[in-house]
């Protein structure tokens, strides 16, 4: 046998031996990715012929129409003419559109990050954006790759981050009530009041302006008179722009006096309480902003409005209580915010970062980000992930996404 048999023999099994090892591990690469679905802690099955959920360009987990809604406890109809998917329960009707980045909660229309998409003659859905749709608590499981939707228990606080742009706007609920803290821009009024609806909120306890900017108070004069708060609370500092001043013509229309807590006030939510650790009196309209510890059980959120590292001093010389399980990063991520000193205070877990996609001004800011991966803070983007839920048993807190990378 000549050495030019020899060596052809041997690069075909090493070529073979490379097949088969690339088809062991590709096979382990597609078991290891499968996503799992459970509703109410109970696992969906799927098979080939109901369609195997999968994570689409945006990210977004997709799953078949009926398997999952279905087990949710949800009635499923399809209208091929407008190629619309429809699933009602609890007296809730949510539509989807495919390829439409929207859906429709009771006639109201709320825009999502992804569309709904048919495959090989399969409806698949955007599982979070759908039952979030229902009241459901959907909570992403990194380690085993799994989807759990759930409906909330009675004393589950959940906090909701939500995206509008290049704005801030986040619904905390507790119990019976809540708080809607800043109102994101002027043209957001339509995108809070659906999502507001869509999570079953028909009147607020607390609305909060942290300043004065209109990326902050666009939207609240819009809102006051839709879900009518019992009080609101704006800082001392005040605007002469126009829409400062409707804000408190509207307030005024509704005999709701604006409120400025002191430092050191708590203020009552349902099962938990907030407490104000803003100690800065400024005219800066940044600096200004309302800050707010939330604790619950053993766990605690910090709401920063856009307070830079003047206002982040002023908190830590007074000696407020910042050590916090999550942050929500000051001025949308600045540079101009989120100090050393500030994060070695707070020592979050976890950072939300609310800013709007391509943004001018270079939200978040890359040295934010740095300070965040250097000190092994895991983040979220508004931007890159839409609205993030954030939801505490009092004990852990449970995200509707994964951290950014």
């Amino acid at each position: 046998m000549n050495a030019k048999r020899i060596r052809g023999g041997l690069l075909l099994r090493q070529i073979a031996l490379l097949l088969l090892l690339s088809l062991v591990l590709t096979a382990f690469s597609i078991s290891a990715g499968a996503i799992g679905i459970s509703v109410d802690g109970a696992p969906v099955a799927f098979s080939d012929d109901l369609g195997q959920p999968f994570i689409d360009s945006a990210g977004r987990t997709q799953v078949p129409l009926r398997a999952v809604m279905e087990q949710y406890g949800c009635e499923v109809d399809w209208d091929g003419e407008t190629r619309t998917a429809t699933a009602e329960k609890d007296g809730i009707t949510v539509s989807v559109p495919i390829g439409k980045r929207e859906i429709s909660v009771d006639g109201w229309t709320i825009p999502i990050d992804t569309a709904a998409q048919i495959l090989n003659g399969r409806t698949y859905l955007p599982i979070r954006a759908v039952l979030e749709a229902f009241g459901a608590a959907v909570i992403w499981n990194g380690g085993t790759k799994t989807v759990d939707a759930h409906h909330p228990e009675a004393g589950d606080l959940q906090v909701h981050f939500i995206d509008v742009g290049q704005a801030d706007c986040i619904l905390i609920r507790s119990g019976a009530d809540a708080m809607l803290i800043d109102a994101g821009d002027r043209d957001d009024a339509q995108t809070i009041q659906a999502y507001l609806h869509a999570h079953g909120i028909s009147s607020l306890k607390y609305a909060v302006g942290t300043h004065a900017h209109a990326d902050h108070i666009g939207s609240l004069s819009a809102l006051l008179g839709a879900f009518t708060p019992s009080r609101l609370l704006l800082p001392a500092a005040k605007a002469t722009s126009k829409v400062y001043k409707t804000l408190l013509e509207t307030a005024g229309g509704l005999s709701l006096v604006p409120y400025t807590p002191s430092f050191g006030e708590t203020i009552p939510l349902g099962s938990v309480a907030l407490t104000t650790v803003n100690a800065l009196k400024t005219n800066d309209l940044n600096n200004s902003s309302l800050m707010f510890r939330l604790v619950y059980g053993k766990t605690s959120f910090l709401f920063t409005g856009d307070a830079e590292a003047q206002a982040e001093a002023a908190a830590i010389a007074a000696g407020a209580a910042l050590d916090s399980d999550v942050l929500k990063l000051g001025h949308h991520g600045s540079r101009t915010s989120s100090s050393p000193a500030f994060l070695n205070a707070v020592t979050p877990d976890y950072a939300v970062i609310s800013c709007g996609t391509g943004n001018s001004y270079g939200h978040p800011h890359p040295e934010t980000i740095e300070k965040l991966k250097s000190a092994g803070i895991a983040y979220f983007r508004t931007d890159e992930q839409g609205s993030i839920t954030a939801i505490s048993d009092g004990t852990a807190i449970y995200w509707n996404v994964a951290p950014a990378s």
